[in-house]
């Protein structure tokens, strides 16, 4: 459909070129969440040639101003533009949700890591102290052991010395008994015998003795 009057040609095509630029991001968030892609148009048809001649006549002056597929005068939408339009807002709110979800989850993801750091440190202090306990239990037991043999030690020493005890006073006993017996056997074997008088020779007188 074409319009027969002349316009200002700065006004009505910025509104037009927004339209398209509007219905352009529109079809790229619906290419993006899945829907069906719409057949674009070649940039070297006859609509690219027309642009660029609209463009080319925007700088000159004044253009006669063509209207097409549903879009009315100083930027009017069609209802299919609006509904398009609508989808868009609800990808953009779809996909700012998602997002949070996204960065909550990378949020719990990275808590989760840190909790699991700290229990994994944990853990290795634990097994750490426990391998301490158990060295200290090792050692406590051989100490232990070293100690019941050094007490069986001592105990059978003790046995011994008192055995000995024992047997040194049976001895002291033994020798207390026979010592009387033994003293008067003694002290008559220590008495000297009586000496006898030798015989004086002829002659000899008790003067020449002491000589």
């Amino acid at each position: 459909m074409t319009d027969g009057k002349l316009l200002s040609t700065r006004e009505p095509i910025e509104d037009q070129d927004e339209s398209a630029l509007e219905e352009a991001r529109i079809r790229d968030a619906l290419g993006k969440m899945g829907g069906p892609p719409r057949r674009q148009e070649s940039h070297h048809g006859p609509t690219s040639w027309h642009a660029r001649q609209q463009r080319r006549f925007v700088r000159e002056g004044e253009v006669r101003v063509e209207t097409v597929g549903g879009h009315g005068r100083h930027g009017a939408t069609s209802p299919e533009a609006a509904a398009l339009a609508r989808r868009l807002r609800e990808a953009e709110a779809a996909l700012a949700a998602e997002r949070g979800e996204r960065e909550r989850a990378e949020r719990s993801l990275e808590q989760a890591m840190e909790a699991r750091r700290q229990l994994e440190m944990r853990v290795r202090h634990e097994a750490d102290a426990r391998d301490e306990a158990e060295k200290a239990l090792e050692a406590a037991r051989a100490t232990g052991i070293e100690a019941g043999r050094l007490r069986e030690e001592l105990q059978a020493m003790r046995e011994a010395l008192e055995t000995a005890q024992a047997a040194e006073k049976a001895a002291r006993k033994a020798s207390a008994r026979t010592s009387p017996a033994k003293g008067k056997t003694v002290r008559r074997a220590a008495k000297p015998a009586p000496r006898r008088a030798a015989p004086r020779k002829a002659g000899t007188t008790t003067r020449g003795r002491k000589r």
